[in-house]
């Protein structure tokens, strides 16, 4: 399970290579399947999450790195990579 968080200013898009990825947008949750992506726009809330089995994804995103505020992370991680 990833942060759940939003950016300011990136927009990324999640591409689902294989597996079921559910996908939590603000209070909504989708499931992604292979071939699947979906485009998150700044200031969304958003997580990944594998919840039955491996999943894998490619996160392409707009080159703002720093830009992450982390609202949940059961890592203790701070707003920044």
């Amino acid at each position: 399970m990833c942060s759940y968080q939003y950016h300011n200013f990136k927009t990324e898009t999640i591409t689902v290579l294989n597996g079921v990825l559910k996908l939590q947008i603000e209070k909504k949750k989708l499931n992604l399947k292979s071939g699947s992506s979906y485009t998150i726009l700044p200031k969304i809330k958003h997580r990944m999450i594998a919840e039955k089995g491996d999943v894998i994804y490619i996160e392409s995103s707009t080159p703002e790195l720093d830009d992450i505020i982390r609202l949940e992370d059961k890592y203790d991680r701070d707003n920044k990579y």
